[in-house]
């Protein structure tokens, strides 16, 4: 009878080589703890990042359509756009509903509270019923809540909200809700930002501009306030470089 061989040292290298239980629970266990640590901030980053290629998206489009309906229009001014009116002026809103037909792809306009979603300021207090349906509000083709106030005349503003992401939430004033500002003479500002800050009288106001107001979103390089609007956070976004650092 042939005597049989084992080869007991690679066995023995196996077994050496291999993980026990224990190892494999810590292993997993470790990978949970990381995964809990960092997911979360990978999911934050992801969601600033989409409302900030939707912020860049409207700023670009909207400033275009400024620049083309004043050609158009052959306007230097918001109010020869039809921009000047009244809310409850069934002209102004038919002037309006017009322009947004004629230079904004598919777009509809929002009727019986379709727009209309709660909105909150960037420290989570619940600000007002926003897009409402007694305000002039349009859906973009790509989903984007879009609300032009009137311009008395008197005035020099027109107040322009975007919700980049529609209705899919959060609903937040500096997250997926941006402010703007449209001058009398058809400049487009992020609202409280430098120039805007700038423009009242062609004096710097630092009251208007949020990186001297900690109440409009936070300061630089400081923690952020328990009470901020996020009013000025469309502009804090756009002077840092398209960064939404807070």
């Amino acid at each position: 009878m042939a005597d049989k061989t084992y080869n007991f040292s690679i066995m023995n290298h196996k077994s050496k080589n291999a993980f026990t239980l224990a190892e494999v629970l810590i292993t997993l266990g470790i990978i949970g703890i990381v995964a809990a640590l960092t997911i979360p901030t990978l999911i934050n980053n992801y969601k600033k990042q989409t409302y900030i290629t939707g912020l860049k998206k409207f700023y670009a489009e909207f400033s275009q359509v400024i620049t083309m309906a004043k050609s158009d229009m052959n306007c230097s001014n918001t109010e020869c756009m039809g921009f000047v009116g009244d809310i409850n002026d069934p002209s102004w809103v038919n002037n309006m509903s017009d322009f947004v037909d004629k230079y904004f792809r598919s777009a509809k306009l929002c009727t019986d509270k379709y727009c209309e979603e709660d909105v909150y300021q960037v420290d989570g207090t619940y600000q007002e019923k926003g897009f409402k349906s007694s305000e002039f509000a349009f859906v973009s083709a790509d989903g984007m809540f879009i609300k032009i106030m009137p311009r008395a005349s008197a005035s020099l503003w027109n107040s322009i909200t975007v919700d980049v992401n529609g209705n899919k939430g959060p609903n937040t004033i500096g997250r997926d809700i941006h402010l703007f500002r449209l001058s009398k003479e058809g400049k487009f500002y992020p609202y409280y930002g430098y120039d805007y800050a700038s423009s009242q009288g062609g004096i710097y106001n630092r009251n208007l501009h949020w990186k001297t107001n900690e109440n409009l979103c936070g300061l630089d390089g400081r923690p952020f306030p328990s009470r901020s609007t996020g009013y000025g956070c469309t502009a804090r976004i756009i002077e840092s470089s398209w960064q939404m650092n807070y």
